[in-house]
C-alpha cells in the first residue's frame, strides 16, 4: 500500500538545499504532483528554480515524511510552485521518536467540561506524550484534557490524554490519546524544529 502523500490545506517545507527550507500550503495534491502556494519567498526568483531538485517535507500520520522531486513550474499565483514528485514519500523520523526536552506552559483538568484548569510546564515533550512538573493530585489512570502553548506565534495544541506515571519529585508521564490531525501537525512540526535547533547548537560548539 502507498504512503499518503501531502494533502490539500496541508501545511509543508519545500525543500531547495539541505541548510534551505521554505514554508509553504498545498494548494492541491495528486499522483505525481504537488502546488505549493509559498508563504516565504528564496532568494532565488521563483522562475529560476523552475527544473530545480526539491523535496516536500511534511507531517504524516506516522511522523514527518519526505518525497523527492523537481519544480515544475510556477503559477497560476505569484508565489505558487508546481514540484513534480518523483518518489514513493520515506518516513524520516517516526513520531513517537521525536522527543525534546522543553519547557512550555500547558493547562491541565482532569473533571471535564466545566472544571478548573491546573497551570504547570512541561519538561519533555514527544508526539505520543509529556512529562510535566505535577500537579500532584493527579493519579496514574486519571484522564485529562491538555492544552500545550508552544510560543505567542503559536497557535495552541490542545487534545485529551491519560497519566500513566506517577514519578518522584510530583513529575506525572502523560500519554497522548486523542488529538486532531491539525494539532497534531503542530506538535510533530513544533518538536522537529526544537529537535534541528538543538542540533545546529551542538554543531556550533
Amino acid at each position: 500500500m502507498s504512503t499518503p502523500g501531502p494533502e490539500p490545506d496541508q501545511l509543508v517545507g519545500l525543500k531547495l538545499s539541505p541548510s534551505t527550507r521554505i514554508p509553504a500550503r498545498v494548494l492541491a495534491a495528486g499522483p505525481g504532483l504537488a502546488i505549493l502556494s509559498l508563504t516565504m519567498r528564496p532568494e532565488t526568483p521563483l522562475e529560476a528554480l523552475v527544473g530545480h531538485e526539491a523535496a516536500i517535507e511534511y507531517v504524516g500520520e506516522k511522523g514527518v515524511y519526505l518525497v523527492t522531486g523537481s519544480i515544475k513550474s510556477t503559477g497560476p499565483g505569484e508565489d505558487t510552485v508546481n514540484v513534480a514528485l518523483a518518489e514513493e514519500p520515506t518516513l524520516i523520523q517516526r513520531r513517537a521518536h521525536v522527543r525534546v526536552d522543553v519547557m512550555i506552559p500547558v493547562a491541565i483538568r482532569s473533571g471535564g467540561q466545566g472544571s478548573l484548569w491546573a497551570h504547570t510546564v512541561t519538561l519533555n515533550l514527544s508526539g505520543g506524550g509529556f512529562l510535566i512538573g505535577g500537579p500532584e493530585s493527579l493519579r496514574a489512570g486519571t484522564n485529562i484534557d491538555f492544552r500545550l502553548s508552544p510560543g505567542e506565534d503559536r497557535a495552541r495544541i490542545e487534545g485529551r490524554g491519560r497519566v500513566v506515571r506517577d514519578l518522584p519529585k510530583g513529575h506525572r508521564a502523560i500519554e497522548i490519546e486523542e488529538i486532531d490531525r491539525n494539532d497534531q501537525e503542530l506538535l510533530i512540526r513544533f518538536l522537529f524544529e526544537r529537535q534541528r535547533a538543538a542540533a545546529w547548537v551542538a554543531r556550533k560548539r
